[in-house]
């Protein structure tokens, strides 16, 4: 099994002000934490532009670029399917735990029944968090098949796993969703590091 972890980090920052994932963090920018928990045998695949990671990793746009969570999803399917990927996990650049959860999420998915094609994270409150899941190679496919689908939602292609395959939902954490949208959401996401 071939994982890869997709890391979206394509939007605007438009509500925090300025680029948030170089935002500090207790000192560190804010997608290395987002990264931190990805073990370092996974394939490390940021959707958006190049950054400076203290990791290797594997760069991608979606098209267009900013073109939305939707369009990064598929972009970072798309290139994992390309690098021989059985399994990916994604999260956002802007949840400082958003590495835990990914592999939360892709052990869930190992130790599940072949017929279970993709996990997806919900919230405490109980809602599908679209931009953290696992998926196996079939809905992999179906992912990166919508890359001529441009604009596409992020939740509109949750919808479309089904397709593939069962697919089953995991509460997680609230440390493990919390993001960062505004500069006073760094307070919050910082008494979830620990």
């Amino acid at each position: 099994m071939t994982t890869a972890a997709i890391v979206l980090a394509g939007g605007t920052s438009s509500r925090f002000g300025a680029d948030k994932l170089d935002a500090a963090l207790e000192g560190v920018p804010l997608l290395h934490h987002a990264v931190s928990g990805i073990p370092d045998t996974w394939l490390l695949i940021i959707v958006g532009p190049e950054r400076a990671l203290d990791r290797p990793a594997e760069f991608a746009r979606e098209d267009p670029p900013g073109g939305g969570p939707g369009a990064g999803l598929v972009a970072g399917a798309a290139a994992a399917a390309a690098a021989g990927a059985t399994v990916i996990a994604t999260l956002p650049g802007d949840a400082p735990r958003g590495g835990a959860a990914a592999v939360r999420l892709a052990e869930t998915l190992s130790e599940s029944a072949d017929q279970v094609v993709a996990v997806i994270g919900v919230d405490q409150a109980g809602v599908d968090q679209p931009l953290q899941l696992a998926v196996r190679a079939p809905a992999l496919q179906r992912l990166a098949a919508h890359a001529d689908n441009h604009g596409i939602s992020a939740r509109r292609l949750l919808d479309d796993l089904a397709a593939a395959g069962e697919v089953v939902r995991v509460r997680l954490p609230s440390a493990y969703t919390t993001d960062v949208d505004r500069p006073e959401d760094l307070t919050a996401a910082r008494s979830h590091l620990t």
